[in-house]
């Protein structure tokens, strides 16, 4: 069984006012997805969201830093099986990156209508957390909806 979570907030552009004070910091560019918890999750959003930015809080509700947030093109490795997964996997590229800022906010802006893998880490021992995601900054149907998505520490 896992324990103590992390809920990572994927906001529209409704309560894009509360994350106007978004100061996460560049990841470095060879910092790449903290792997080395028992298992890899994986999210598949059918919605479009308007823009991608977010609070990544603990299961108290607490604010977390230091969360790595990462930005990926050809998201459709998640939705294969293996080994195809795994050659998809392969003209992926990462976009953006950040670290959650001591009040544990990520944006990014100014991304294109697409198709996105959005990927957090945290550490060793954290799970991965993957999710194929719709950006449509145009497209206002679903502007008050969010999406909440669980990380887990491995046993």
């Amino acid at each position: 069984m896992n324990s103590a979570c992390l809920v990572l907030l994927l906001l529209t552009s409704a309560n894009a006012a509360a994350l106007d004070d978004c100061k996460c910091v560049p990841a470095a560019q060879n910092e790449t997805t903290h792997y080395g918890g028992n298992h890899e999750i994986v999210i598949h959003k059918i919605k479009s969201y308007p823009s991608m930015r977010g609070v990544v809080l603990d299961h108290n509700g607490s604010e977390m830093s230091n969360i790595l947030v990462e930005v990926f093109d050809h998201p459709e490795w998640l939705l294969l099986t293996y080994p195809r997964n795994k050659e998809a996997q392969q003209k992926q590229r990462r976009i953006a990156a950040c670290k959650t800022g001591e009040n544990g906010r990520f944006c990014f802006a100014g991304l294109p209508s697409g198709k996105y893998e959005l990927r957090c880490s945290f550490q060793s021992g954290w799970d991965v957390t993957h999710v194929y995601v719709r950006i449509s900054p145009n497209h206002q149907k679903d502007s008050n909806r969010e999406l909440q998505v669980q990380m887990y520490i491995g046993d």
